[in-house]
């Protein structure tokens, strides 16, 4: 569209580069709104291979319109409004094909540990497409005013510009009949487990209390007042054993479990 919206504009309706740059900054407004549009039908539950066969159809279609509305003598609207769809088709091209494109790399074990190297891969093989349409699309797709003039349809674009929309109907059938990518389905370890049991509060409704839980009416400590009165025998021996032997040394208090010590001993 950027390559041959200039000249072509230019011979069928007379227009400047002014012209030009307000039809290229709609576009860009339309890719800003079709980048939103994406975002919130994605948090809306809407899938990411829906989105993209949306956006396979409406760039075929834009495509399509391209080719076959742009002429000499066209009015305004038949050179604007192909250009406006297919520019609202790129925002559901880019993000849903590299989601999908992600989860079918993460969902193949051979493919285990070169998540990086396909994102790359990706990425240039995307590009590739931004330094070789313009040479393409100026030397075989964009007829020259001399080639509109013999022609008998006073087209602005050859035959060969119909291949654009024929690849964007042909992916689209393509991801028709292949179908959506299964995604991975994550494993939990007792590892995990483990984690969430901590961070959640424990599992299948059970509580886990530490020092941190309140002591209300259903989570307290119980005190010797919540239990039957202990016997003189066991208070003396836990007596015993709570007390301790303090001797200083060089000036430092060391303290140490005592032996057994008869000061509480009331049966002698």
């Amino acid at each position: 569209i950027e390559t041959a919206l200039a000249p072509a504009s230019a011979d069928a309706l007379g227009w400047s580069p002014v012209e030009v740059s307000y039809v290229l900054g709609a576009m860009a407004i339309l890719v800003f709104l079709g980048m939103t549009s994406v975002h919130k039908l994605s948090q809306m539950g809407v899938t990411d291979f829906t989105l993209l066969c949306y956006g396979l159809m409406a760039n075929a279609l834009g495509y399509l319109l391209l080719y076959s509305s742009w002429q000499r003598d066209a009015s305004v609207a038949a050179f604007v409004v192909p250009v406006f769809i297919s520019a609202g088709s790129f925002a559901f091209l880019g993000a849903p094909n590299r989601s999908l494109f992600s989860k079918s790399v993460d969902a193949a074990p051979e493919l285990s540990g070169l998540e990086g190297t396909m994102q790359a891969l990706l990425s240039m093989a995307s590009s590739v497409g931004g330094f070789t349409a313009p040479s393409v699309v100026a030397h075989y797709c964009l007829r020259t005013p001399a080639m509109v003039d013999v022609s008998s349809d006073a087209r602005e674009f050859t035959p060969v510009a119909l291949l654009s929309p024929a690849l964007g109907f042909i992916i689209f059938v393509a991801n028709m009949v292949v179908g959506e990518p299964e995604e991975k389905v994550a494993t939990m370890t007792e590892s995990d487990e483990e984690r969430m049991c901590h961070e959640d509060g424990g599992m299948n409704g059970v509580e886990i209390m530490d020092e941190a839980t309140p002591l209300n009416g259903d989570h307290r400590r119980k005190s010797d007042g919540d239990s039957p009165l202990k016997s003189i025998d066991k208070i003396h021996k836990s007596r015993r054993r709570s007390l301790l032997e303090t001797s200083y040394v060089r000036g430092s208090c060391t303290l140490g479990p005592s032996s057994e010590v008869d000061i509480f001993n009331t049966e002698t």
